[in-house]
């Protein structure tokens, strides 16, 4: 009998002892737990508390955006404006290289509003070595956006000029090497003399049955001129395209562009 009481005792004791342990076990589980928990829980409440923030603000400003009036001021296709390179182009830029070139002066976009600064920005799109038979290097170059006043928009312009000559698709070349020999026998040569002054100041040394036959002389040798320089200079490498810094351009909008009247 007082085995049976001892083993009794002792069963319930290990009982306790267990109950015990996984009780203390299970409680250190959840104050490991805890801490990350909590993290979780505020990490969640401040994204939601974010979200709603954010979705109240975009409410209210889709709530005042159509009562909101914008007068705007429309530059026409066509419209030109004199600028200026504020970097070197060349081509030994390469392809993506940005752009920039900034009005001579503000330019008065509408009677009633001050004269605005206008910015153009781009990327060197293209650029060509010079090569053989006289082709000289070209560069190409993309405008993309044009800053009025601080603000930026999309843009389709064209370079239309540079230093008075120009352009087309908005591509610039350097002269052939072949072309200095045509440039200088219009300037001075049998064509200059003949045309532009074929009698001189006072008195005519070409008599006027001769001088048809002239022009058609000098016309001959321009002719050959133009005909036999890319061959003479087959065996030349063109020019390299420089063109440095505060060079003037002229650019041109290729499509209506509206902007803030501020």
């Amino acid at each position: 009998m007082k085995f049976f009481i001892l083993y009794l005792v002792i069963l319930a004791y290990s009982f306790f002892v267990g109950c015990y342990a996984f009780a203390t076990e299970a409680g250190v589980q959840n104050i490991e737990e805890a801490p990350k928990s909590a993290y979780i829980n505020n990490f969640l409440l401040n994204k939601k508390q974010e979200l709603q923030t954010q979705k109240q603000i975009s409410e209210e400003f889709n709530t005042l955006l159509p009562d909101m009036e914008f007068d705007t001021i429309k530059l026409e296709k066509g419209r030109k404006f004199l600028v200026m390179s504020e970097q070197n182009i060349s081509n030994n830029n390469i392809s993506g290289v940005p752009v920039v070139f900034e009005s001579v002066q503000k330019e008065y976009l509408d009677y009633n509003k001050k004269p605005s600064k206008i910015v153009f920005k781009g990327i060197i799109e293209k650029t060509n070595k010079p090569k053989f038979a006289g082709k000289s290097g070209s560069v190409k170059i993309k405008l993309e956006k044009i800053t009025v006043d601080s603000i930026t928009y999309p843009v389709t312009a064209l370079i239309s000029k540079i230093d008075n000559k120009k352009v087309y698709f908005n591509t610039l070349y350097a002269a052939p090497c072949y072309l200095d020999n045509l440039a200088d026998a219009a300037n001075s040569g049998v064509i200059h003399s003949s045309i532009k002054d074929p009698c001189g100041a006072d008195t005519c040394t070409i008599s006027t049955y001769t001088k048809p036959f002239v022009f058609l002389g000098a016309a001959a040798l321009q002719a050959a001129d133009l005909l036999l320089s890319p061959i003479i200079a087959i065996g030349h490498r063109g020019k390299d395209i420089d063109i440095p810094l505060k060079t003037y351009f002229e650019i041109k909008l290729d499509q209506d562009l509206y902007v803030l009247d501020i």
